[in-house]
């Protein structure tokens, strides 16, 4: 039975409380180590494609074989700084093109180039203009999350082209980002109330506001349902990777996509976020194995699911 508690702390919601006071100068400002036993769980994301990895492992040999050099914004666009001395470089490889498919994460040592990672890979998505936080540097060197301001919510991705545009961030600057969510799952909203328990002191300072208004009728009445129709929502799954969010929203635009990993499904734009009168659109990508429903996502439909976030660097903002 799902409740919602009106008025007490939702931690899923807010932004992580980061108190650490970082250096001024530039990569201490902007980048945080993470520790070597910070868990990430990259191979869940082939869930929307595979009933088993191993369907997919089983022909990483000639996969490779095959792969070229993953491009984007950094390829192209050199930056004023250059690598710190001390940073682990590598590549990312993706495969069988640029546009759709996989991206391999390798990093460069002495004797041999070693594979770190791989995931599903695709550069279309929403261009968002967000102010970066932090990069959260994972224990292997060439990989990462941002951590952002999209108005006036805190967000984190996955960045699936770390290495290409490390130099280009600073923590406070504006950026463009193509951000995307895959779905591990998504379906059309079946559940449109939720039944509320009120915080106390929530609920007497309600009833006092509306005696004070002169609205007496509704300062008796208490609020017993939360009305989610047309609502828009990006929540992170405490349980799970920070990259990793439960969705609700209104379906805008719907693009069928072909053999993304021999996968059929769609390209699906749904608002998530509203601020400062401005809705957040975030293309979501729903392969005919994460969807439920018998038909394909419509306009105009109320859907919901859990996404990965990701994306990659547009360019920064002017």
């Amino acid at each position: 039975k799902k409740e919602v508690l009106v008025g007490q702390k939702q931690e899923a919601a807010a932004a992580p409380d980061d108190q650490t006071v970082r250096p001024a100068d530039w990569p201490d400002n902007t980048f945080v180590q993470e520790p070597d036993d910070q868990p990430h769980y990259l191979g869940s994301h082939w869930e929307a494609f595979y009933e088993h990895s191993n369907d997919l492992f089983k022909n990483l040999p000639e996969i490779l074989s095959q792969t070229s050099i993953l491009n984007g914004y950094g390829s192209l666009q050199k930056a004023s700084r250059e690598i710190p001395s001390n940073w682990e470089v590598g590549t990312h490889l993706c495969w069988p093109n640029n546009h759709c498919g996989l991206a391999v994460t390798v990093r460069a040592e002495e004797s041999v180039d070693c594979m770190i990672s791989v995931y599903p890979y695709i550069s279309f998505g929403s261009e968002v203009t967000v102010e970066l936080l932090k990069v959260s540097v994972w224990h292997s060197g060439v990989e990462a999350q941002i951590d952002a301001m999209w108005g006036n919510a805190y967000i984190t991705f996955f960045d699936v082209s770390y290495l290409l545009n490390r130099c280009w961030y600073e923590s406070g600057k504006s950026y463009q980002f193509v951000l995307s969510g895959l779905a591990y799952n998504a379906d059309p909203c079946e559940v449109n109330e939720l039944p509320i328990k009120q915080n106390p002191d929530i609920r007497k300072w309600r009833r006092e506001m509306l005696q004070r208004m002169g609205e007496e009728a509704w300062a008796d009445r208490d609020l017993e349902t939360l009305q989610l129709r047309g609502s828009a929502i990006l929540m992170p799954i405490q349980e799970w990777d920070r990259d990793d969010y439960w969705f609700r929203g209104v379906v805008r635009d719907v693009k069928p996509f072909d053999n993304w990993l021999g996968q059929h499904g769609w390209q699906v734009r749904v608002t998530v976020h509203r601020f400062d009168g401005m809705e957040g659109d975030l293309d979501i990508f729903i392969t005919q194995r994460a969807w439920s429903a018998d038909g394909p996502p419509q306009i105009g439909q109320e859907i919901e699911g859990e996404i990965w976030l990701h994306g990659h660097l547009w360019r920064p903002s002017e």
